[in-house]
């Protein structure tokens, strides 16, 4: 039926460990614009939404919050100027980008063969 049922008590542990965030667009955009105005900096929209989430959930504000950027604005350059004005360009070390090979692997929907793909590229420190 594709459904399953949590007792009371390990929902309760679910949401004691886990807290849930929503922006739309508008929201998104909005926050872009603020962090350009606070900080000088351009985030790009996944980022925001990140940065949106923990200062809305932040309970203790004595306790640092890190948000850690998950692009580069110029990955979205529509949207980083809808908010700010400003149309972020590729860093140099990636203006070639487009340019460079595609790298993609298939892997079978199964989870031993992600733990063995993943242990073939990585090298894990003993």
């Amino acid at each position: 039926q594709k459904s399953f049922r949590i007792s009371s008590e390990r929902m309760a542990k679910v949401r004691a460990a886990f807290e849930a965030f929503r922006l739309d667009d508008e929201g998104t955009l909005a926050t872009m614009k603020a962090i350009h105005a606070e900080t000088g900096k351009l985030v790009d929209p996944h980022s925001a939404i990140g940065i949106a989430a923990a200062r809305a959930r932040r309970k203790d504000p004595n306790v640092p919050m890190v948000c850690v950027a998950t692009a580069h604005p110029a990955k979205f350059p529509d949207a980083v100027e809808k908010a700010t004005g400003i149309r972020p360009s590729l860093p140099s070390r990636l203006a070639d980008i487009m340019q460079r090979p595609e790298r993609c692997e298939e892997i079978r929907w199964n989870l031993d063969a992600l733990k063995d793909y993943i242990r073939s590229v990585v090298k894990v420190a003993a």
